[in-house]
């Protein structure tokens, strides 16, 4: 009998220390890996982190040169104004009189083409080409009889006519693509022909 409740005592006493050692690794347990409290169901949600925005950068544009002047225009090749004439002068040597001149008539820098061609004095006539890129354009003709072609100081081209004692002596100038003459003298029964320093001969090319 008494070896029965000494068993079950120490039976009772080892359940107890099984109990204790079960509750002291529980205890540890929930020391060492604490609880994350549940969010409060009335809680606000918290802000979502903002999500950073990608800025497009603005593609540059080319600098504009400070010196170059929107209004200019290309500048055009100069004319070969010797070959444009060459063609010109070519075609009047058949004939009896055929002299050539060049001259710039109405100042823009480009010499006009003259030609004075004829079978004689009598039918000779003055030829006006100006040159342009695609060769010689003809402006208009007048008469050459008998007649010198000189330069005007002032530009322009005269065309001094003298035969037996009758003179005139025009000023021929180019003007907006047209030609305009205008008589400076016009006399007859003339013992000397009028010479000025404001005309000067012109030196045949051709």
């Amino acid at each position: 009998m008494y070896h029965m409740r000494k068993n079950r005592i120490g039976l009772a006493l080892g359940l107890m220390l099984i109990c204790l050692l079960l509750a002291g690794a529980c205890t540890t347990t929930h020391e060492d890996k604490p609880l994350t409290p549940l969010a409060d169901a009335g809680a606000a949600p918290s802000a979502a982190e903002p999500t950073e925005e990608l800025t497009l950068q603005p593609t540059a544009e080319p600098e504009a040169d400070p010196t170059a002047d929107p209004t200019t225009e290309p500048t055009a090749e100069p004319l070969d104004v010797n070959a444009i004439a060459a063609p010109v002068f070519e075609a009047m040597q058949d004939k009896l009189i055929h002299e050539g001149y060049l001259l710039d008539m109405d100042g823009d820098g480009v010499e006009e083409i003259i030609t004075r061609s004829g079978s004689c004095e009598a039918d000779a006539e003055l030829a006006v080409y100006v040159c342009e890129a695609g060769g010689a354009r003809l402006v208009g003709t007048l008469s050459g009889s008998n007649s010198q072609v000189l330069a005007h100081v002032n530009g322009g081209m005269v065309v001094h006519y003298g035969h037996m004692g009758v003179e005139q002596v025009d000023l021929v100038t180019l003007e907006n693509g047209a030609l305009h003459t205008t008589t400076l003298i016009a006399q007859q029964e003339v013992a000397e022909y009028t010479e000025s320093p404001d005309w000067t001969p012109l030196e045949p090319c051709a």
